[in-house]
């Protein structure tokens, strides 16, 4: 999404030969590449972490207001959109924050919402840097099959993503 206006003509030239598109974001951009991008995009995958603006700011370094903006933008254009919800432990797995989320996906209905379980596959990567491992809780299947429940309970679609 950042090299937006770099990529259009490349999304054009795909677009032309009728080439399906999708999108993994966060939404933190600015409005002008998302409205590039909508124009070529035929799905978009949306990834809420945190819904709380402060620690949005300081753990994503991501400015919730541009996201909420952006999502206006997205819903308004009819564009399909599947939400991606990572679970971890610590972050956004919280009670606060999957109320939130819940009252968010209340408003905008997406196609789908896929919750996706923190893994430890980096565990190698920090060991092999000599960094300390993060230190956050792992979370349980019943939580993210709970998690599930009361995203399904507003009637809308959600999996929970095995990795």
């Amino acid at each position: 999404m950042l090299q937006a206006n770099n990529l259009e003509p490349f999304f054009r030239r795909l677009k032309a030969e009728h080439i399906h598109m999708a999108v993994e974001t966060y939404l933190f951009v600015l409005e002008d590449k998302l409205r590039v991008v909508l124009k070529y995009i035929n799905l978009f995958y949306v990834y809420i972490k945190i819904l709380d603006a402060v620690m949005s700011q300081d753990v994503l370094c991501g400015n919730l207001d541009l996201f909420f903006e952006n999502i206006e933008i997205l819903f308004s254009s009819g564009m399909p959109v599947v939400f991606c919800l990572p679970v971890i432990g610590g972050y956004t797995d919280g009670a606060d924050n999957r109320r939130r989320v819940v009252e968010f996906l209340q408003r905008y209905k997406p196609i789908k919402v896929e919750l996706i379980k923190e893994h430890n596959l980096g565990i190698s990567k920090y060991q092999s840097l000599s960094l300390p491992m993060p230190d956050n809780k792992v979370t349980s299947d019943e939580m993210m099959e709970d998690y599930k429940k009361e995203i399904e309970e507003i009637g809308i679609l959600a999996e929970v993503c095995k990795v």
